[in-house]
């Protein structure tokens, strides 16, 4: 699996840009996705990258593709269709979870068959409407699980929903946690054998906690606090990577400064990582070490008062 990377061009209107690259540093051809209204959600099922993203109309729609290939539509109606989650599943199914302001619920959920067909209806789902970053779809092996802020009041709680691969739910959802605040935003990836879960939570300048839930759905210890110096970004998930003896949690502040720390099964940090002038990182577990992907940060200095513009930067971190 090469490494990819996918970012937004800083226009009007902003058009996203996807592209792989290997580990010796070799960069494929840029594919330009369009004109997209967020970020692109990027996911790998073992023989290519799956791409969804929603319009910027006013009445976003998601659009997906393969590889970067010419994007379709995967809904197209009156609705507000928008922030979409991915998980790959066997045989080149894909699954898509978004936020939607459709009548059936705050959330909808598809399953798509390798020909891009649809195996079930698609399923509406009840979320509070305040935690959009909190959205999660995550694929264990054997069962297809999103994660959602429980409707309000209580947007303090992170709802778990099993499902079969075709996307049918195992039993009603549950409550695999409550943090102390309202949550802001929540990322979740699968180890192997529970779910790592970050998340922030308080609004602007709140804090940043780290903890596991089993693969049924239970906390294993309560949130292990990693930051709340302040300036952490309300609604902008951390980064999260799962490797073969630790993960790793990346984010960053209004400080243009990006942060890495590694941690533990056991929830025990490592040491505290800073990179300067960087900001939206983003970590993935390469085979032998950390990748990160920042935005380097141009800044304007005597010698150099109109810099160059930003750029993406690739840092291959080893312990």
């Amino acid at each position: 699996m090469e490494p990819s990377s996918v970012w937004l061009e800083d226009a009007t209107p902003q058009s996203a840009h996807f592209r792989t690259i290997s580990l010796d540093g070799a960069a494929d051809p840029i594919a330009n996705l369009g004109v997209a209204g967020e970020a692109v959600e990027v996911a790998w099922d073992s023989e290519s990258w799956r791409l969804a993203w929603s319009t910027a109309d006013a009445k976003p729609e998601i659009m997906i593709s393969t590889n970067g290939a010419t994007p379709r539509p995967l809904t197209a109606n009156p609705r507000l269709d928008e922030t979409p989650r991915i998980a790959s599943l066997p045989g080149g199914k894909t699954a898509y979870l978004w936020r939607t302001d459709a009548s059936t619920g705050n959330a909808r959920l598809t399953v798509l068959d390798a020909a891009g067909s649809k195996l079930v209806d698609d399923l509406g789902i009840a979320t509070s409407g305040y935690a959009v970053a909190s959205l999660n779809l995550v694929w264990t092996g054997s069962e297809l699980v999103a994660f959602y802020p429980m409707a309000s009041p209580m947007d303090s709680s992170l709802m778990m929903l099993r499902m079969t691969a075709d996307g049918r739910p195992i039993g009603p959802a549950t409550m695999a946690m409550t943090a102390s605040a309202s949550l802001d935003a929540v990322l979740v990836r699968w180890t192997g054998d529970r779910f790592l879960v970050a998340y922030s939570s308080g609004g602007f300048g709140g804090s940043l906690y780290l903890t596991y839930i089993s693969r049924d759905g239970i906390q294993m210890f309560p949130g292990v606090h990693i930051d709340s110096s302040g300036g952490l970004l309300q609604g902008v998930a951390p980064s999260i990577a799962v490797g073969p003896t630790s993960d790793a949690l990346v984010w960053d502040k209004d400080t243009d400064i990006s942060y890495l720390v590694e941690v533990f099964h056991d929830g025990t940090l490592g040491k505290l990582y800073a990179f300067e002038d960087t900001s939206v990182p983003a970590v993935a577990w390469v085979g032998t070490a950390w990748m990160l992907a920042v935005a380097q940060i141009q800044h304007p200095t005597t010698s150099m008062p109109n810099p160059k513009p930003d750029y993406i930067k690739l840092i291959r971190f080893c312990r």
